[in-house]
């Protein structure tokens, strides 16, 4: 499983670097700065989900559980508000940062040859 994270990772890198390219190839910096917040806040958001259903379901420590929500929720989702508010990031380019970590993991998930 972890190999697949790491493979998605890297196509969510890819696909940042090249949506970024082509905002400065377009002189959008608005756009950049879109395309990245979405993108790390998404990767940010998949990476507590995750360790929230990994914490539930194994039966580990919960205080580590109880410290992930109060992470996620209301600080992530803070942090999604003020960007959203923020008059000098697009709102495309958000859209366009947060779907990247989605595709990078769809794209992982069906091209993935385990050994």
């Amino acid at each position: 499983m972890n190999k697949i994270i790491v493979q998605a990772t890297k196509i969510c890198v890819i696909l940042t670097l090249a949506a970024v390219m082509a905002a400065v190839f377009l002189g959008k910096s608005n756009y950049i700065l879109g395309v990245v917040s979405g993108s790390l806040w998404m990767g940010v958001n998949i990476y507590f989900t995750a360790k929230i259903l990994s914490i539930a379901t194994l039966k580990e420590d919960r205080s580590k559980l109880w410290v992930s929500i109060m992470v996620k929720f209301p600080l992530l989702y803070l942090v999604l508000l003020f960007i959203l508010v923020s008059k000098d990031i697009s709102k495309a380019g958000v859209l366009i940062g947060i779907t990247m970590p989605i595709v990078s993991a769809f794209v992982s998930k069906m091209t993935f040859k385990p050994l």
